[in-house]
């Protein structure tokens, strides 16, 4: 440490020191807090992943878990409606319905 302040004067080691401290602190803040808000983006995806799949599992219609998502508040995604139509009874049937032979 000696050799990285020996060129300064010794009045100002305190102030770089001081605004080290400050600039690693604060990189640290930010860093954590992004972390953080990533974090949670991840597990509140992940419930309503889990959510999603469940209500499929009873056998729900499309129609019936838009329903439910909006009204716990979820926003819609970018291809909601590209997914719902995909999830229309004619692509996928309810378990335990087979397609009609013909």
């Amino acid at each position: 440490m000696e050799t990285l302040f020996q060129n300064l004067p010794q009045h100002e080691i305190a102030p770089v020191l001081i605004v080290t401290i400050v600039m690693t602190t604060s990189l640290l803040i930010v860093a954590s807090t992004v972390i953080s808000l990533q974090w949670r983006k991840v597990k509140e995806r992940q419930l309503t992943a889990s959510l999603v799949q469940n209500m499929l599992d009873r056998g729900m219609s499309s129609t019936e878990i838009c329903n439910v998502m909006a009204s716990t508040g979820s926003k819609p995604r970018p291809l909601a409606a590209h997914r719902a139509h995909a999830l229309q009874a004619d692509h996928y049937p309810a378990p335990g319905n087979a397609y009609a032979a013909g």
